[in-house]
């Protein structure tokens, strides 16, 4: 994303899945929501070889684009310090890690941030961060969009994030579309 031509751009990411939001006026809002895993290939011996990628996205609703924004907005997510930054707020091993970018075409930050959850009730900063995470997840449909990417894909076991997997016993329902 980098720098950008748009008034302002924003995507917030985990493993597995992104939001991106952008404007020219800050009146008409637009988005994509992409979702993305991988697939460890077994040969007949049972030994992994190449991973296969498998991705997806759907354009987002105005109304969606224009409520992800008014989050980003209301809970100053920009404003927020680096987690590296923030005393107290720690990486692990495991859980989850939010990454948020912000764009505009003179600025750039680039802004990960792990298991907010863990640190909501000590740090300010994880809280909105972890606040923002919920919402935004709510508000796009984050789940029910994953399980339906997932029900697409041929029968297998898919990263689901960190050390998670799911797996899809069924023939897929229907070839993925893009749009709201």
């Amino acid at each position: 994303m980098l720098f950008t031509t748009d008034s302002l751009r924003f995507r917030f990411s985990t493993e597995v899945e992104a939001v991106e939001i952008w404007t020219n006026d800050y009146v008409h809002f637009d988005g994509i929501y992409s979702v993305f895993t991988t697939s460890p290939d077994e040969n007949s011996n049972g030994d992994q070889e190449k991973e296969k990628f498998f991705s997806g996205y759907w354009a987002l609703t105005a109304d969606d684009a224009r409520k992800a924004y008014d989050l980003y907005k209301s809970l100053n997510i920009n404003s927020i310090n680096p987690q590296d930054s923030i005393q107290g707020w720690q990486s692990g091993f495991d859980g989850d890690e939010f990454i948020i970018e912000h764009a505009t075409p003179t600025y750039y930050s680039f802004k990960p941030y792990w298991t907010p959850n863990n640190f909501k009730d000590k740090i300010p900063d994880a809280f909105l961060i972890d606040s923002f995470a919920s919402s935004i997840r709510k508000t796009i449909r984050f789940s029910e969009r994953f399980h339906n990417f997932i029900s697409t894909l041929p029968k297998g076991c898919y990263r689901v994030g960190s050390y998670f997997v799911t797996c899809n016993n069924l023939k897929p329902k229907r070839k993925l579309k893009s749009g709201g």
